[in-house]
């Protein structure tokens, strides 16, 4: 549902499920997106907010589960994300903490993680390792292997295998409690940020 104007989407665009239920709200200008723009859930309780400026996003956007808890913050700067906060399901209360404070996550047990943080503290959560890598980005963040995820500043040093050229030793900045061991298209990921290849001429 939109209105136009010279061929161009122009004022308030709206989606829906096909159950009727509106699906996303947000604004062009011209066939630029611009203004606030809202996500929902089938439910009906809103999944992402935030404002477009000019096409790119702009200031504090929030992602929510569909419970209605804020699940993560992200603030923009010309589209591009200058700080993010995540929330987590802690023992006691929910938590949200900068991403920048953390160094790693690995999952302790299917139901539990554990966030180590800059200053050598940790929190363990109820929290899944993957929907952690889907509310991140590899901006911040960065698998290893299946049950670690580091971010980029946590990296200290990679070890090859000699036997396994598709394997090797990642030593992080702070010691988690166990040898990280990186394979496969994980270990090719980690060498590309290690040591990132020039780009090729054309």
């Amino acid at each position: 549902e939109c209105n136009w104007s010279n061929n161009k989407k122009h004022g308030r665009y709206t989606s829906y499920y096909t159950t009727g239920s509106i699906r996303i709200k947000m604004y062009y200008n011209q066939g630029i997106m611009h203004g606030l723009f809202e996500n929902y859930y089938e439910n009906g309780k809103t999944k992402t907010k935030g404002q477009y400026a000019k096409d790119f996003r702009k200031g504090k956007w929030i992602t929510y589960n569909e419970k209605g808890r804020e699940e993560k913050i992200e603030y923009f700067d010309q589209g591009i994300c200058t700080h993010m906060f995540l929330g987590f399901r802690a023992e006691k209360e929910w938590i949200i903490l900068n991403v920048n404070k953390i160094a790693y996550f690995y999952q302790k047990s299917p139901r539990l993680t554990v966030i180590q943080l800059h200053d050598s503290s940790n929190i363990v959560v109820s929290d899944n390792i993957q929907r952690i890598a889907k509310s991140t980005t590899q901006e911040y963040f960065i698998f290893i292997n299946k049950t670690v995820l580091t971010s980029y500043e946590a990296l200290k040093k990679v070890i090859p295998n000699k036997r396994n050229p598709d394997e090797a030793k990642i030593i992080l900045s702070i010691s988690p409690p166990f040898d990280v061991i990186t394979y496969g298209d994980y270990y090719k990921l980690v060498k590309t940020v290690i040591r990132p290849r020039k780009p090729k001429l054309e």
